[in-house]
């Protein structure tokens, strides 16, 4: 026993002096090595040979190796692209395309595309205009969920909401009158809670506890960057810096495409316009997830803060503005030289991707070139974070029936007929002065 011990020791050592060069490794090793000492010494009823232990050594500085590059985020590089810019082909993405036309009733007149955001739900579809509007899966009509207004059943705005099918409910954030707004899947009013300032975002765990996220955009507030789990009596149960050693951040901009999504079993929020996406670990820390590295010429925070002030500079600089993270893909708005873009990063071939728009004419459709079945070109998505492998725009029937009438199908190039044929069907049905039509674009994965 004591020679094994003399062995062990000897292992030990040696392992230190081949990787002093990461001490997070060695602290790991050192534990593990404790661990079999432990083991050898207490109640093992067999006997560890030299090379089992030398093999459980190696395994524990794989593992070591593993937690530490993962503690510090994984890098996107986008560096090469923006000199490469690229027409991108839907077909390169996505493999099939759904279209739902919404109902349009006089009970629900929406605005036009343009105006309006979707949100597609196993069950549901939620439309973002004026209000929150549920439609069912095929397009029809169900209900508007509460109303907006200054009475205390009702909402300011509802930018940000979190919507639970299980359980039939919608909590649409307030900020303005810093509380929750809670109602019924049959639109009927719950509860109001009550939230702290700055509130910026909305969500709810599988556990069915909400989270707010709180983000000062007054840089003079003294106010910290949080997220904390509320009760439904609105009390804090737990707070968690969003930063640390940034003990004041802020500034308008910041508020504008900041997201908090849930990407599987990971709770994600994306910062803007840092761009990096961090993830919540165990409930204490929030740690890098996604880190783009956009080259050089990456704006400044200072600028990104304050583009008013620094409007004559910020076309020097290269910045990202995150949009929609699926099991694959990363999507992002860019901006180089003061021209903008889509910009994707794929996760499997860690390859990055950057359409620019040259102009400005018809700029809105000309991000992602539509070769699977000819229709309309698609640009950014209309809901932000994830959306289940899913890439969700409106569309303007005017602009659908008008490309139908103007172009024959001999003009409409496509690498899937049969999608084709299909969206001569649907838009054959449509009227000028329907509500809009929602198109999924189903990504790989």
């Amino acid at each position: 026993l004591n020679l094994l011990t003399n062995n062990l020791l000897t292992i030990n050592l040696l392992t230190i002096n081949l990787l002093t060069i990461n001490l997070l490794t060695i602290n790991l090793l050192t534990i593990n090595l404790l661990t079999i000492n432990l083991l050898i010494h207490t109640s093992m009823p067999h006997k560890l040979t030299i090379p089992s232990l030398l093999l459980l050594v190696f395994l524990a500085a794989a593992c070591a190796g593993k937690q530490a590059q993962s503690a510090a985020g994984k890098v996107v590089d986008l560096s090469g692209i923006w000199d490469k810019p690229e027409d991108i082909l839907l077909s390169s993405i996505a493999g099939d395309i759904e279209y739902i036309p919404l109902e349009t009733s006089p009970e629900c007149l929406l605005g036009g595309a343009e105006s309006i955001s979707a949100t597609v739900l196993d069950q549901y579809i939620v439309v973002n205009s004026k209000g929150l509007r549920l439609f069912d899966r095929q397009g029809k009509y169900l209900r508007t969920i509460g109303s907006i207004g200054k009475g205390p059943q009702e909402y300011a705005g509802s930018g940000r909401f979190v919507f639970d099918e299980k359980n039939g409910r919608i909590d649409i954030l307030d900020g303005d009158r810093h509380r929750v707004v809670s109602y019924g899947i049959t639109g009927g009013f719950i509860r109001s809670i009550p939230v702290a300032d700055h509130a910026a975002l909305i969500t709810r765990d599988q556990s069915n506890r909400i989270g707010i996220m709180y983000l000062p955009w007054d840089q003079d507030v003294q106010d910290t960057a949080r997220f904390e789990w509320i009760s439904e009596e609105g009390g804090p149960v737990k707070s968690i810096p969003l930063y640390v050693g940034r003990p004041k951040d802020g500034g308008s901009n910041w508020l504008i495409g900041a997201n908090l999504y849930w990407e599987q079993e990971k709770l994600v929020f994306a910062e803007w316009p840092y761009d990096t996406l961090y993830y919540l670990v165990d409930d204490r820390a929030w740690k890098p997830l996604w880190i783009p590295q956009t080259g050089p010429n990456k704006m400044p925070r200072e600028v990104s803060l304050n583009l008013d002030r620094w409007s004559a500079q910020r076309n020097a600089f290269t910045s990202l503005f995150f949009n929609l993270e699926t099991s694959r893909y990363l999507f992002f708005g860019g901006e180089r030289k003061g021209k903008f873009g889509l910009v994707y990063y794929d996760k499997v071939t860690s390859s990055g991707h950057w359409k620019l728009v040259e102009s400005d004419d018809e700029a809105h459709y000309d991000y992602l070139i539509n070769d699977l079945d000819g229709g309309m070109n698609i640009s950014y998505p209309t809901s932000n974070g994830s959306s289940t492998d899913n890439y969700v725009t409106v569309i303007s029937p005017i602009d659908l029936i008008s490309r139908f009438r103007d172009h024959p199908k001999s003009e409409w190039p496509t690498v899937r007929p049969e999608l084709r044929e299909r969206l001569f069907k649907m838009v054959d049905g449509l009227r000028e002065e329907d509500n809009p039509v929602i198109m999924i674009v189903k990504l790989k994965i």
